[in-house]
């Protein structure tokens, strides 16, 4: 991307904290998030909001690093130096040049960001893109809950995620214009929280062209849980998260507090490091066999679908050749029936020629009797013409007179 500097809004917030709620609302003000967005899921119906493209590419840069989103380890020192990292560029300078090259304004969520900042800011500022951070904070308690539910997460777990990503967040944004927009302040007001997200990012612009309802798609029946009415999950990071999400509804953010709480956190965690290093790589190393094993059973399961479609085709083949042979037989039984009327009308047409010609020779035989009959009538009456004849003949050589009767 080259020519006037774009500003991309990057939205971040720790898995189930809102983000999606932010990107969609955004949205139907007019904000472009690319085309190619996830299909929404059972668990955010109404979308996700994410470029299918950063999602890949982060989930893979997360595992070139032997890492995952639901990894609670740090991202190595050195991992910007690292060969995913330098495929990643490639990646987000891609996607940038591809969907958003002329686009002014433009948006991209996806909680992976929180940790995956810096290589994002990176390419955003070599691309000549202005990146504005914003930072969607929800209670530790509801992210915890919802994790139990969807991902059937322990709470300790849940916790030392959102803290890893939303402290990784604050941190690596610092040098960004930036907004912190509570969970809360959106299903109150959605309205008014992003006005005043616009306000402090300088985007009043934004908001003053495109201003619109928002009640329909924000919706108080999408919250399953309240921090305000949540028990403490009963974890060992209860204290520090809750002093956490106290630090983001703190406006300005105050970093020496955020650093401090980091110090805080990885102290308390550098004492079971060691197995929580161990237990993160074995649980990575069993997503991935899981991951082959639905490969596996999804190329089976095609496969299967496939013969099932193969075999439902044959059915139906079956079933037209039964049709079709049906209808050959029909039409064999009515060329039968038509061949046995033709033989009995061939059988009555010969017997009635056989009477023809019985009666035709009867006739003959009647006819050569009466020719030979008055054959033999003419040689008499010739024979007693030619008698009476010469008998006349004869009287008159003899001077006899013949009268008339004689003649006759």
């Amino acid at each position: 991307m080259s020519g006037n500097t774009a500003i991309a809004l990057l939205i971040v917030g720790m898995h189930r904290s809102g983000t999606s709620a932010v990107a969609g609302s955004l949205a139907r003000l007019g904000m472009p998030l690319g085309e190619r967005l996830l299909a929404a899921g059972e668990d955010n119906p109404k979308g996700y909001f994410e470029h299918e493209d950063a999602v890949r590419l982060n989930d893979a840069l997360l595992d070139g690093l032997n890492r995952s989103w639901d990894d609670p380890r740090n991202l190595p020192d050195d991992w910007m130096q690292m060969p995913a990292a330098d495929e990643a560029r490639i990646a987000i300078d891609r996607l940038l040049g591809r969907d958003f090259s002329g686009v002014a304004l433009f948006a991209l969520k996806d909680p992976r960001m929180c940790r995956l900042l810096p290589l994002w800011l990176e390419v955003l500022r070599a691309a000549n893109v202005e990146p504005r951070v914003l930072l969607v904070v929800r209670h530790p308690f509801e992210v915890a809950a919802s994790l139990s539910k969807r991902n059937a997460f322990a709470p300790a777990l849940s916790e030392i995620l959102w803290l890893e990503h939303m402290l990784a967040a604050e941190r690596d944004s610092r040098d960004c214009r930036r907004a912190v927009l509570s969970y809360d302040e959106l299903m109150a007001a959605p309205q008014d929280a992003l006005r005043h997200v616009a306000s402090v990012l300088d985007l009043d612009g934004f908001c003053a062209l495109r201003g619109g309802a928002l009640s329909e798609f924000v919706s108080a029946n999408d919250r399953h849980f309240s921090g305000g009415t949540l028990l403490s999950p009963g974890s060992d990071y209860d204290d520090i998260a809750v002093d956490a999400f106290k630090l983001f509804t703190q406006l300005p953010l105050d970093v020496s507090d955020f650093d401090a709480l980091q110090a805080r956190l990885s102290l308390k965690v550098s004492s079971a490091l060691e197995l929580v290093n161990a237990l993160a790589a074995h649980a990575l190393q069993s997503k991935r066999e899981a991951a082959t094993g639905m490969e596996a059973f999804s190329r089976l399961e095609s496969q299967l679908n496939a013969q099932i479609a193969w075999s439902n085709a044959a059915v139906v083949e079956r079933e037209a050749l039964q049709v079709e042979l049906a209808e050959t037989r029909s039409s064999l039984n009515a060329q039968i029936a038509w061949s046995n009327a033709a033989v009995v009308e061939r059988e009555a047409l010969q017997a009635e020629l056989a009477k023809m010609c019985s009666v035709l020779a009867a006739q003959t035989k009647r006819a050569a009797n009466l020719e030979l009959t008055i054959s033999r009538y003419e040689a008499t009456l010739i024979g007693r013409l030619q008698r009476r004849w010469l008998m006349w003949c004869g009287n008159r050589r003899n001077g006899k007179k013949t009268n008339k009767d004689t003649m006759q």
